[in-house]
């Protein structure tokens, strides 16, 4: 691969990664702020609250193999991904048995987001080492300090609010769900989470910016 391409290829797996990393952890923060609402609205209880917090891990690991497998597969290196595969199924099916008579309904989802974490991994240690390491943006603190506030903020409101039934919890998601939109957008415009150029790839990421330039930076 010419030197140019390998460059912008790199850029592009780096948005790539960021992309899925930040919005599929801001998702299971978000979920695992509100899931005694969300087991609520869903199953009319609180039962397993615990477990499907564990089960909200998946959305992450997740995002991250779809992104990692979209990387080797740029690069031809499709035998990693159905390796990667092969080992996370064998944890499952080893785990699986011995978390869940330990832990019951818990165990079995640890063992899910094990055998998932052990995937991601072995697909990790496979990208080129340009891509490996710690991100030169920072990103990852960055990411920490935007969905940290946001999540906390979210639980907050849910708890505020205290649901009793469905209609209740329903307008616990009116509420909560758009506050925490608007608080990772706001928090990660404050962080510069995304650069311009990924911004810009966003829908409505031309508009979003020159709103925020307008509002927020006139001189």
């Amino acid at each position: 691969m010419a030197r140019g391409h390998w460059t912008a290829f790199k850029q592009t797996a780096r948005q790539l990664i960021r992309f899925n990393l930040g919005l599929s952890l801001a998702a299971a923060a978000g979920l695992i702020a509100l899931m005694p609402s969300v087991n609520r609205l869903l199953f009319g209880d609180t039962v397993l609250t615990g477990t499907l917090r564990v089960y909200t891990l998946c959305i992450v690991l997740v995002a991250l193999i779809n992104a990692y497998n979209a990387v080797l597969q740029s690069l031809n290196r499709f035998r990693y991904t159905s390796y990667g595969l092969l080992a996370g199924l064998v944890v499952k099916m080893i785990a699986n048995p011995l978390l869940t008579v330990r832990y019951g309904a818990v165990g079995a989802a640890a063992a899910t987001v094990l055998a998932l974490a052990v995937i991601v991994v072995l697909l990790y240690i496979q990208l080129p080492r340009s891509l490996q390491g710690a991100d030169p943006r920072g990103f990852n603190a960055r990411l920490m300090l935007v969905v940290g506030p946001m999540s906390v903020v979210v639980h907050l409101v849910a708890v505020h609010m205290q649901p009793q039934n469905r209609v209740e919890t329903l307008w616990v998601f009116v509420v909560a769900v758009p506050l925490g939109v608007l608080l990772f957008v706001v928090l990660g415009a404050i962080f510069r989470l995304y650069t311009v150029r990924e911004v810009l790839a966003i829908p409505y990421g031309r508009k979003f910016m020159k709103w925020w330039q307008h509002r927020f930076r006139k001189e």
